[in-house]
């Protein structure tokens, strides 16, 4: 076995954007997608070419930050990507973007901060954030938020978001910083999952 290494580009050697990687995906037309604390990267692994996205503050349609944290391709083909501020739609025959962000509207992103991406059995598309949980219409951004709520011990207990996986029946787990989340997607209703005095507890919520 051996390693090939493909490094930050130096001078008149190409290579990435930034040496500190993120985030690599493979999609379905075998595109080879690698974020960077600094921009996307899209690698031709049988040249070694490199192909960089990055944030242009005179173009709305270039990625909305350079911090990739996430990358990610739904059902329906479309792909997005996390980064530390804002989510992004690519179109890859255009190669331009197009922007979702947190704001007044309740509807929006709950925070700009991307932390995780997921598509659960049902299709519904889910966006994990440093400060709460979305279910997210694709085609209209529109989203459906589930954060801590301080009188409600049913809600999430914890709104830095890690990862997403799916559950039996339809449910969902959720992983964040304080512990594990099951989400009873009939009911809206979390189950949560802590460690306490280094013995795993769970507590239920009906």
């Amino acid at each position: 076995d051996h390693f090939v290494h493909f490094k930050e580009a130096s001078g008149d050697h190409p290579g990435l954007s930034q040496k500190t990687v993120t985030a690599i995906y493979e999609d379905r037309q075998n595109n080879f997608w690698i974020g960077t604390y600094w921009k996307l990267n899209l690698l031709d692994r049988k040249t070694g070419r490199v192909e960089q996205f990055g944030n242009d503050p005179n173009d709305p349609t270039s990625i909305s930050s350079n911090g990739i944290t996430c990358i990610f391709e739904d059902s329906h083909h479309n792909l997005w990507i996390g980064t530390s501020n804002g989510l992004n739609q690519m179109d890859r025959k255009a190669k331009k973007f197009k922007r979702f962000f947190h704001s007044n509207d309740p509807q929006s992103l709950s925070d700009n901060s991307i932390t995780a991406m997921f598509e659960d059995g049902k299709g519904k598309l889910w966006i994990g954030t440093n400060n709460g949980l979305n279910q997210m219409d694709a085609s209209t951004g529109k989203c459906i938020r589930f954060q801590t709520k301080p009188n409600d011990p049913a809600s999430l207990s914890d709104n830095q978001i890690e990862g997403m996986e799916n559950g039996e029946n339809g449910n969902l787990w959720i992983a964040t910083r304080n512990g594990l989340e099951l989400l009873l997607t009939a009911s809206d209703k979390f189950i949560h999952y802590k460690m306490i005095c280094c013995y795993e507890k769970q507590r239920y919520h009906n």
